[in-house]
Parts: structure tokens; sequence; C-alpha cells
């Protein structure tokens, strides 16, 4: 990532726009798809937004490139808690 973007990340980050960051990031996967960063920070970013689902998805993909990860652990184990409960998180 270039500074730009990682300002750009960090700014929506910090004003808690999670779906600027998914588009940024998303953009960024496309040049560095096994990045452990992106793929933990736009996992996040989906589950903030109650979309455990694709954070879930996206924690599996983390685990397959890098099997010991504790991001991969983190985000599989919540984005499951609230697809167990069924629950929408409220933003």
């Amino acid at each position: 990532m270039s500074a730009e973007d990682w300002e750009e990340a960090a700014s929506c980050f910090y004003n808690q726009d999670w779906k600027g960051l998914i588009e940024i990031n998303e953009a960024k996967l496309k040049d560095e798809p096994n990045s452990e960063f992106l793929l933990w920070e736009t996992a996040d970013a989906y589950f903030t937004l109650g979309e455990y689902k694709v954070a879930l998805e996206l924690g599996e993909r983390i685990r397959g490139l890098y099997p010991d990860s504790p991001n991969a652990t983190d985000i599989i184990a919540r984005a499951k808690t609230m697809l167990e409960k069924n629950v929408k998180q409220e933003i």
C-alpha cells in the first residue's frame, strides 16, 4: 500500500467509515491478495457492519493462508458466535 492509501484507510478507520475502508482494502487486495493485515482488517470491518458471514469467509481465507494466525482465530470465533446467535449487530 502506498502512503496515500494508508492515510485514506486510516482516515476511514478513525472516522468509522467501514464501507469506505472495505472499498479501499478490497481494491488493495487485488494487488496483495494474500495480505494477512488487509484480509483481517476487511473481515473486521464487515463484522462491525454485521456482515458476519463475509467476515467468517475472510477469516477462513486467512486461516488457509496463515494456519497459526491469531487474527484468523479471532475473527472466526467472533463471527461464528454472532452467526450462532443469529443477531444483527446494532451500529
